[in-house]
């Protein structure tokens, strides 16, 4: 098929999300740029195949630490989706999630909460309150909160969540344990150790 060629193309970026997901993340760092360099050069800077690999990229590059490269990888790629495919377009909302995740973990707490915030109005008016994808920014909300000190409002939220986390995917769920642990984080935050072990307890293998 040649290397230029899109199934290639898409074996080499399946190729490099394995590797990520293995923990070799300067290994798929190096196959992403090559996969973007070969996608911009053959389908152009704006294609959703292109703008994929721009996304995948930059999740790559903060696994490894590499936190600034990836915010501005996340907001350019952020900025292309949002101009090609629309504002509230499931993959312009994942970039923006991605942006606001890589700017917490450089510890722009603000920047990354009005991202998510605005990132969870638009969700919930598009896909429900109780969609996976707005649980997921709510929690991720409250965490943001959570490390600015905000442990009432975080706490309320980490509820919110929780209880939408259980009633759509059940307890056993992987988002659910994540909501738990959240949860039970901000509640012995505020003091109340005994939720916090309660909560712990229920949801501990």
């Amino acid at each position: 098929l040649g290397a230029d060629h899109p199934d290639t193309l898409c074996s080499s970026s399946n190729l490099a999300n394995a590797l990520d997901a293995q923990g070799s993340h300067t290994e798929a760092v190096e196959l992403h740029r090559a996969t973007l360099a070969t996608r911009t050069q053959v389908l152009g800077e704006i294609h959703p195949d292109t703008l994929r690999s721009r996304s995948n990229l930059g999740q790559a590059l903060a696994a490894a630490g590499e936190l600034e490269e990836a915010a501005t990888l996340h907001k350019q790629t952020l900025a292309a989706r949002s101009e090609v495919l629309g504002d509230e377009h499931p993959d312009t909302l994942r970039s923006a999630s991605n942006l606001a995740s890589a700017l917490r973990e450089q510890g722009r707490l603000q920047e990354a909460l009005r991202i998510f915030r605005e990132t969870l109005l638009v969700r919930e008016r598009v896909l429900g309150s109780s969609h996976p994808d707005t649980l997921k920014t709510k929690n991720n909300v409250a965490v943001v909160q959570q490390l600015q000190g905000n442990h009432a409002e975080a706490g309320i939220l980490h509820v919110e969540a929780f209880n939408s986390f259980v009633a759509t995917l059940g307890d056993d769920h992987p988002d659910t344990l994540t909501a738990a642990g959240n949860l039970a984080h901000a509640l012995h935050s505020q003091g109340d150790w005994d939720e916090a072990a309660r909560i712990h307890g229920e949801t501990s293998p």
